[in-house]
């Protein structure tokens, strides 16, 4: 099923060297879009390492790799650095982006409010449409599901 959802394509967050991003600048690609939850470190670990893994399979059918989180620009440096992470880390500590795909919900327990990030990835065209969703997915073989996702879609 594809979903245009273009006004997420120009929702600026940041990347790791704070420097404004958006996803319109790689329009013309597909998109592996992973939102971290923010509070699950050992899941979220495993999974960015086998994006690290699968990742020079993944530019070879010309992908780019791009993980959203809450944290702020200089954990996310050190998190790339601490696991030679070789994919785009974005912060959106502002949560524009992730409540825009939906992966933001409030709670509100005995009047004391918090925010829960979904872990969830997103599988965009070039012309930054969704066409693939995963929610509620066990991080163990998840990256080589999408991996192959991606081989019957883009060969």
């Amino acid at each position: 099923m594809t979903k245009n959802h273009s006004n997420f394509l120009d929702i600026q967050v940041l990347n790791i060297l704070d420097n404004e991003i958006y996803l319109r600048k790689l329009q013309g690609k597909y998109i592996v879009l992973h939102f971290f939850p923010e509070n699950d470190e050992e899941d979220n670990a495993a999974l960015a390492c086998d994006l690290r893994d699968y990742s020079s399979d993944i530019h070879k059918l010309k992908v780019s790799i791009v993980a959203v989180s809450i944290k702020s620009c200089k954990l996310l440096r050190m998190f790339s650095s601490k696991y030679n992470l070789s994919f785009d880390l974005w912060s959106d500590e502002d949560l524009k982006l992730m409540k825009s795909f939906g992966v933001v919900s409030e709670r509100n327990w005995f009047g004391n409010k918090s925010i829960k990030i979904k872990r969830a990835t997103f599988i965009l065209n070039p012309q930054g449409e969704i066409i693939k969703t995963y929610k509620h997915f066990s991080v163990k073989g998840h990256v080589e599901r999408v991996l192959e996702f991606l081989k019957r879609e883009v060969l």
